[in-house]
């Protein structure tokens, strides 16, 4: 099981984020070998805290599985919902505030 919250250390946040950014381009290709894999390997981005690449992820992990017909609208929806609650309940650096809002904005490209 994993922990409640990964913790990810300031030096090692921006090599996370690159390699959660080359993967999420890879999400397609996942699908089509495997939607269970996909789904753990989502499940994990999922659990990493923002500001490590998980906003970027964000709209090709959904996109995939609403395409690969494993999640839908409703997924989103729950989605939206749980980042704008973290958007508003924000209380930190304005900078760390980017990767949220970037996921709320692709997250809501999807559901139009």
């Amino acid at each position: 099981t994993l922990p409640s919250e990964l913790t990810v250390k300031d030096g090692a946040a921006q090599k996370l984020s690159g390699v959660i950014i080359a993967l999420s381009h890879c999400f397609h290709a996942l699908a089509g070998f495997s939607t269970d894999l996909l789904k753990s390997v989502v499940t994990v981005i999922l659990e990493l805290p923002w500001g490590a690449g998980k906003g970027f992820a964000t709209h090709s992990t959904y996109k995939t599985l609403i395409d690969a017909g494993v999640y839908s609208m409703d997924d989103i929806s729950e989605a939206i919902d749980s980042t704008m609650t973290c958007v508003q309940g924000f209380d930190g650096d304005c900078i760390e505030l980017l990767d949220p809002l970037f996921s709320l904005a692709s997250l809501c490209r999807l559901s139009s």
